[in-house]
């Protein structure tokens, strides 16, 4: 087999290898999200959020702390815009709650578009005392 073509079945194969590599290793690198966290109804509670997203898993590790809640936090939810049926629901058990989650990949979608919300529920404001827009940093 000539040198020519040798080097051209090279190149056929190993293009596309090269090619995979660069988009799973784009696929790999963690993205970072944060959230700025309110009460929606003007009261005292406040609170911030990190993340950050392997998108090979759909992992997503988060820490949230908050302050000047009417009470003990009970749950947080993702949540995307109403049409989108995502209510994804995490137990808290600490300030600040921090833990690792895996996303369906509607969530995943959400997040990376940067339509997904986190709201903190408490006994007081079960459907949330803060909440805030997750975005890219």
């Amino acid at each position: 087999m000539g040198r020519d073509k040798l080097r051209k079945i090279v190149l056929f194969c190993l293009v596309p290898l090269l090619s995979c590599g660069f988009a799973l290793q784009a696929l790999a690198q963690d993205a970072r999200f944060a959230a700025t966290l309110t009460a929606p109804n003007g009261g005292p509670g406040s609170g911030r959020a990190s993340f950050t997203f392997d998108g090979l898993g759909n992992q997503l590790t988060y820490t949230v702390v908050y302050d000047h809640l009417t009470g003990t936090p009970t749950e947080i939810h993702l949540a995307g815009p109403a049409q989108s049926n995502v209510d994804h629901a995490i137990t808290v058990r600490s300030n600040p709650i921090a833990g690792t989650e895996s996303l369906s990949d509607a969530e995943a979608t959400l997040l990376k578009g940067g339509n997904l919300f986190i709201d903190v529920r408490t006994p007081r404001h079960p459907d949330g005392e803060i909440s805030g827009r997750i975005d890219a940093r």
